[in-house]
C-alpha cells in the first residue's frame, strides 16, 4: 500500500514533501499579513505581530528552509515497483 501523506514523505525524504512544506511556509507567512493587517488598533494588534514575528514567522521560515533541503539533496521519487532499483544481470 503506497502512502502519500506528507508526514511520510517527510520521513521517507520524497520529493513529494517539498510541496507540502512549501505550501505550510506560505499558508503561515499569509496567516502572518492577514493577521496583522486586520486587528484593530491597541492590545490586538501587539498580540498580531509578537505572535506573527516570535512564532508564525520563523515556523515559515524553518518550513522553507527544509523544502529547500529537501530539493538541494536531490530527494527522490518513491519506487512504485518492489525487487532491485537496477538492472537485472544474467548469465
Amino acid at each position: 500500500m503506497q502512502r502519500y501523506s506528507a508526514p511520510y514523505s517527510l520521513h521517507r525524504r520524497s520529493k513529494y514533501a517539498v510541496l507540502p512544506t512549501t505550501a505550510f511556509s506560505t499558508s503561515l507567512c499569509i496567516d502572518a499579513l492577514f493577521a496583522i493587517t486586520t486587528a484593530p488598533p491597541g492590545m490586538p494588534l501587539t498580540v498580531a505581530i509578537l505572535e506573527a514575528v516570535l512564532v508564525e514567522l520563523p515556523v515559515a521560515t524553518l518550513a522553507a528552509v527544509l523544502a529547500l533541503k529537501l530539493l538541494n539533496t536531490g530527494a527522490s521519487a518513491p519506487s512504485t515497483r518492489p525487487g532491485p532499483s537496477g538492472p537485472a544481470t544474467g548469465s
